[in-house]
């Protein structure tokens, strides 16, 4: 093994290069994604959260769970009412048929489904009635969830949903996908932004895992922000960074001890600035083309992945971003790839 460590500016950079990652066990006797939702509330286009969604499935050959919502308007003075005729009952149908056509050319399992009532209930009660092990949304474009899916509803789900969820960006403006080919997409490096805490720990065990069926590279990075600072009362700020910069070292060391335990090359940084700008900014830097995180962190680093960072990441990122919260870390939604994946990283 190679290990390369190299200071520059206020980045600590080290590289190691393993052995050939080493696929994914279909055989094996659990998945960590057996079923996979992917919701649409209309349009007959083949979007790239339907492609993403769709490629992670065949890649761990899960059930995938074409969901039409119709919305229910009530809240709004006006009283839904399910249309039953046949003309609405076939575009209601037409919307899942992306989804389906592009999963049954992969040889896919597909179970459709077509809901009444309010976007964000609708699709929690479904993850939970059908045990659901990941969902996938897109977000500010024209088909999917465009209509309802406004911001704090999005935002609502990233909090709520007891699973990960992957946000895919719908806009037309937004880079195609370099690495596709035909219907599935190959990820070469995904980025894993932590603090080591619950919500991290857990979003880098599926950031891990997907790496490992892709073999991509992994990359940790950890963000001292001088706001920081308020969290260590009584500690000059010189201090405090030098505590921080101690954890983020120590927290980095866990996410390539769990990268080269899956034969995964891995790349960590510790950086100082502004979370979200970093994160966004190593993500373009560094040809990124995946990232997971959590929403929220327990520390004081920043805020940094409190909702705020990861919320903001999610809105901008021209790529996917896969996140977990505490409902999903409460439910020990953890994938399988590593004996040691039931456990967070600890201080």
């Amino acid at each position: 093994m190679l290990t390369k460590i190299r200071l520059k500016r206020a980045h600590v950079l080290i590289t190691m290069n393993t052995a050939d990652p080493a696929p994914f066990d279909h055989e094996s006797e659990s998945t960590p994604y057996e079923s996979i939702l992917i919701p649409t509330d209309g349009g007959n286009a083949l979007t790239p959260a339907i492609r993403h969604g769709v490629s992670l499935a065949h890649a761990y050959a899960a059930t995938v769970h074409a969901l039409r919502i119709v919305e229910d308007h009530s809240h709004l003075g006006k009283t839904a009412i399910p249309s039953t005729s046949e003309k609405n009952t076939w575009d209601e149908a037409a919307a899942i048929e992306p989804v389906m056509d592009v999963a049954h050319t992969l040889g896919l399992n597909v179970i459709p489904g077509i809901e009444h009532g309010s976007s964000p209930d609708v699709i929690l009660d479904y993850i939970e009635e059908n045990d659901i092990d990941l969902m996938v949304l897109g977000t500010h474009g024209r088909t999917g969830l465009t209509r309802y899916l406004h911001r704090s509803i999005s935002e609502q789900l990233l909090r709520t949903a007891p699973v990960p969820v992957l946000t895919v960006k719908e806009d037309r403006s937004a880079p195609s996908d370099r690495r596709s080919s035909g219907d599935q997409t190959r990820y070469t490096d995904i980025l894993v932004p932590t603090d080591g805490r619950d919500e991290a720990s857990v979003a880098l065990e599926h950031g891990v895992e997907i790496a490992s069926q892709h073999g991509a590279t992994v990359h940790g990075l950890f963000v001292v922000d001088q706001r920081t600072y308020m969290s260590r009362p009584g500690f000059t700020w010189q201090e405090a960074k030098e505590s921080w910069e101690q954890r983020g070292r120590r927290v980095l060391t866990q996410v390539a001890e769990k990268a080269e335990a899956v034969h995964l090359d891995v790349r960590i940084t510790l950086t100082h600035g502004n979370p979200r700008k970093e994160i966004l900014g190593y993500a373009t830097e560094n040809d990124i083309d995946f990232i997971a995180m959590g929403t929220q962190g327990l520390t004081g680093v920043s805020r940094f992945l409190q909702g705020s960072v990861a919320t903001g990441v999610v809105r901008t990122a021209d790529v996917p971003v896969l996140t977990t919260n505490s409902a999903a870390v409460e439910l020990k939604q953890y994938p399988v790839h590593s004996p040691r994946s039931s456990s967070p990283i600890t201080e």
